[in-house]
């Protein structure tokens, strides 16, 4: 075959550690090569067989592996993967797009070469690979005699997805090369050397790039013209691949999709060169990408804004998809209901606890249960107080029940509460939600809670009252717009999603119940069927947190800062160092950074976190990659390795929130007048004081007991030599007379 004979001879000498592994089946075996074929570089020769089960089923071989004492697995650093799959004459005649069997058999020839270092995992007679897997250069030179004429048509996942067991899929960066062979019956001068480039095209498909052609006549590729000043350099051949991609697809832009609620924006791999930034939102283009020449474009899903599109000749090579609970379900049944499970029993099994802590076999294995579950559910609300200013009756607050009057009581929990008892459905009782909601707050009993601002869509809908109404005006819709549920902070999105979340058929965590006090008889039974279960302890405290509406606490001109983030931040700061009585609440990621923050700065002051946290609301997420781009092997292997969720979550964590102080916090600081810096020393600082104070004075006695002992066993080595002399100076003296 001209083709094969021409691809052998443009690999030329390879550079040590190459591999070549080539993949056929019977058919292309006894047609395609010769019999006397040989390879002088390292290569491993697989023959795909398959059977058909009584279900009439295709199934594969078992991945082929290297034996040990053939080639060693350590010594192969880059791989050339020859696939020579054409298919029948007669399957071309029947359609022109490949078979369901024939895009199975190209899955398994690509996994036999990912694979091919370790250990294939069958499970349930699929073809799910283990994790493990060759990351190393990786190009797929495929021979067939099937060139599709729609970039649609190609079987994209077969080589660049790779499928997880049953629910994950990770992108595989390879560099596919399709070469069409030349069959009995059509005859050509010349085949054509197609570059597949998966990042070309931004709607799951793929760009047809011409990167060459295979004469008849001479068995060496031709590459075009633009490209073979690059490949004349004298570099390995996968070196000369990357730079042939760079060439004939560069890199434009990322495209990155979120679940997130916020304005899309432009970044260029900085913080410090964003447009507009999204304040919850942490990519890892952010970190990894930083520094380099490419333009990354934040969008939502299924959603394009006029400033911010996807330019006609860009290219899209990196897209991921963060997926909340209740998309999760709809996609993926089997992760999030298992999820969901696991989520519900944490946050049942609190009563649990204080029964049972006096049992240290139990307590363990509850610890460990609850650590497994929190790995599944994440996106608790804690609680940040100041505990010497804030005038609390317990040393520390240990859950939000002491933060709030109960609007009624709930029997499991506060049995001696002279307050009413709970009726079966509180979120939807008419006559609670008059008396409470519209009521005073009370500031010698009650906290307020404060957060910081994170909801996109009721800070665009208040910006456009104040576009429209003007700045002074707004303040006469202020108690209209917190009616409506138009939360403006965390912790108050925090509770109207965890109402959604509880009560479906509730459009608004609070609703605007004026209507229904004159039909009350008439909407009750509609009530009793939106929520037939009765509340929980949760509902109950979030209901109460959640009334009256000046309990979530807002700046004074808070309408003009809603543009201006630090000035919002300022404001908040500025309230919670008076020591009144407020709380900083938010999520328990932001609000540790948070707190490590003020004990950083403001030494003086002492915070805590308080130990119990409440909505434990269960987020699942999924990452669905469309594509790969040619973003260099370390970028492409920490992609594929599936570290991308865990290095991008513990970015998003550990922010610099507490490594330098704000401007802001300066100024706050120099109107206090902050006492000199001193710590007190308790007794753990105490007892490593006296311990490096004593290995100090024991080091110093050593070492001068070193220094005397040396200079002790100098003078004597000195006076030694002296007598010596002495002696040597006689002998010779003697010897002279």
């Amino acid at each position: 075959m001209t083709e094969l004979t021409a691809l052998l001879f443009e690999f030329g000498e390879l550079s040590p550690g190459s591999h070549i592994h080539i993949v056929t089946d019977k058919f292309n075996l006894e047609t395609n090569f010769p019999p006397d074929f040989r390879i002088q570089t390292p290569n491993t020769f697989y023959k795909i067989t398959n059977s058909s089960n009584f279900l009439r089923k295709v199934e594969y071989d078992a991945l082929p592996t290297i034996s040990p004492q053939h080639i060693r697995a350590s010594s192969i650093l880059s791989m050339l993967v020859i696939f020579v799959l054409s298919n029948p004459p007669e399957t071309l005649d029947q359609t022109l797009n490949p078979s369901t069997i024939q895009i199975k058999k190209l899955t398994h020839a690509v996994n036999s070469g990912r694979n091919l270092l370790v250990p294939s995992i069958l499970l349930e007679k699929e073809l799910f690979q283990g994790r493990r897997y060759f990351k190393s250069p990786f190009a797929i030179f495929w021979f067939t005699n099937w060139i599709p004429t729609d970039r649609f048509q190609f079987p994209r996942k077969s080589f660049f997805m790779r499928q997880l067991y049953v629910n994950e899929i990770q992108p595989i960066y390879t560099t596919v090369f399709i070469v069409q062979i030349q069959t009995k019956r059509k005859r050509i001068s010349k085949s054509e050397l197609v570059l597949v480039c998966n990042h070309c095209f931004s709607k799951n498909s793929v760009e047809f790039i011409t990167a060459g052609h295979i004469s008849n006549l001479v068995p060496r590729i031709i590459w075009i013209s633009r490209i073979k000043k690059s490949t004349q350099v004298r570099l390995g051949f996968h070196e000369q691949l990357d730079k042939l991609i760079n060439d004939l697809a560069p890199t434009l832009y990322v495209g990155v999709q979120h679940d997130q609620i916020f304005k899309p924006y432009i970044s260029y791999g900085c913080q410090n060169k964003f447009k507009a930034k999204n304040i919850k939102f942490f990519d890892i283009s952010e970190i990894v990408l930083c520094g380099g020449n490419v333009t990354i474009y934040h969008l939502m899903f299924n959603r394009l804004y006029r400033d911010v599109t996807h330019p006609d000749e860009a290219t899209q090579p990196v897209i991921y998809e963060e997926d909340h609970l209740m998309l999760s379900i709809q996609a993926e049944r089997l992760v999030s209901t298992w999820t969901l499970f696991f989520s519900n029993l944490v946050g049942q099994s609190y009563s649990l606890i204080g029964e049972v802590s006096k049992r240290l076999v139990v307590r363990i294995g509850l610890g460990s249960w609850f650590l497994i579950c929190l790995i599944f559910t994440q996106g608790y609300i804690g609680v940040l107080l100041n505990y010497l200013c804030a005038p609390l009756p317990q040393i520390s607050v240990t859950n939000f029940y002491d933060l709030a009057t109960p609007v009624c009581n709930y029997q499991q929990n506060n049995p001696n509460s002279q307050s009413r008892k709970c009726p079966q459905n509180l979120w939807y009782n008419v006559s609670i939600y008059v008396e409470k909601a519209y009521r005073e707050l009370n500031p010698e009993t009650e906290f307020r809670l404060m957060s910081p601002p994170d909801n996109a869509i009721y800070i665009d809908y208040i910006d456009s009252i104040v576009s429209a109404v003007g700045l002074n005006k707004p303040a006469e819709y202020i108690s209209e717009v917190r009616q409506l549920g138009m939360h403006l902070t965390n912790f108050a999105k925090a509770l109207a999603d965890f109402a959604v979340e509880r009560h479906h058929g509730y459009t608004a965590a609070r609703p605007r119940f004026d209507s229904f006090q004159s039909a009350r008889e008439t909407t009750s039974a509609w009530i009793q069927k939106l929520a037939p279960s009765p509340d929980t302890y949760d509902d109950i405290l979030a209901y109460s947190l959640q009334h009256p509406y000046e309990r979530e606490y807002l700046p004074a001109g808070w309408l003009s800062l809603l543009k201006n983030r630090a000035g919002f931040d300022e404001m908040l700061e500025q309230e919670l160092v008076k020591c009144s009585r407020t709380a900083w609440v938010d999520n328990t990621p932001q609000l540790k950074q948070c707190f490590d923050y003020l004990l950083r700065h403001y030494y003086w002051i002492n915070f805590f976190i308080g130990k119990r946290p409440i909505l434990g609301r269960p987020t699942a997420f999924q990452v669905h990659n469309t594509g790969v781009s040619k973003l260099g092997r370390r970028m492409s292997a920490f992609l594929e390795s599936g570290c991308y969720d865990y290095f991008k979550t513990n970015s998003s964590r550990s922010g610099t929130l507490s490594a330098k102080m704000k401007n802001y916090t300066i100024s706050i600081m120099t109107k206090m007048r902050p006492p000199l810096r001193h710590e007190a020393m308790n007794l753990s600082k105490s007892i490593s004081t006296v311990f490096i104070i004593f290995c100090g004075l024991l080091l110093s006695s050593i070492w001068v007991h070193m220094v005397s002992v040396i200079y002790f066993c100098r003078i004597e080595v000195m006076n030694t030599a002296h007598k010596v002399t002495k002696v040597c100076l006689s002998v010779v003296g003697c010897s002279y007379n």
